[in-house]
């Protein structure tokens, strides 16, 4: 299984990721905007940078967690100091694939005539080499 780069596209700029399986099937994407943009009915703080999506035959067999895991690390590799993702109360597999990711609950935000979104992030640390590493920069480098 692997994230293939398909196309970088539109004003923001917003990369789109396939999931691929060793057969060639896309079992899902993800859409990483390189700036954070809202749905229309959310307010201006409810900025994310991450949409992400498994077709309905590959659901529950774990393709969302390991889409989740490969998309924050290419956010991370384009250089984003951190990634905002959005949650609506009704999927809740998709806010347990997040927090099982380590992103951090920051706001609720109601949703006019539908289910309240849930904003998350996700903060990297900046990579410090070896050579560099100080008594305050000891360990490899963590998701936050």
């Amino acid at each position: 299984m692997r994230l293939v780069h398909r196309k970088t596209y539109g004003p923001l700029p917003t990369s789109k990721f396939e999931l691929v399986n060793d057969s060639g099937e896309v079992l899902g994407f993800a859409q990483i905007r390189h700036r954070p943009s809202r749905s229309h009915d959310l307010p201006p703080e409810a900025v994310n940078h991450l949409y992400y999506q498994i077709e309905g035959p590959y659901r529950g067999r774990g393709y969302g967690k390991a889409l989740m895991g490969l998309a924050l690390a290419e956010a991370e590799r384009m250089g984003l100091g951190k990634l905002l993702i959005a949650v609506d109360d009704d999927n809740p597999a998709s806010r347990h694939i997040i927090e099982s990711h380590g992103a951090v609950w920051v706001a609720k935000f109601p949703r006019e005539g539908g289910a309240d979104t849930h904003l998350f992030e996700v903060t990297f640390v900046k990579r410090v080499s070896h050579e560099a590493r100080s008594p305050h920069h000891p360990g490899p480098p963590t998701r936050v």
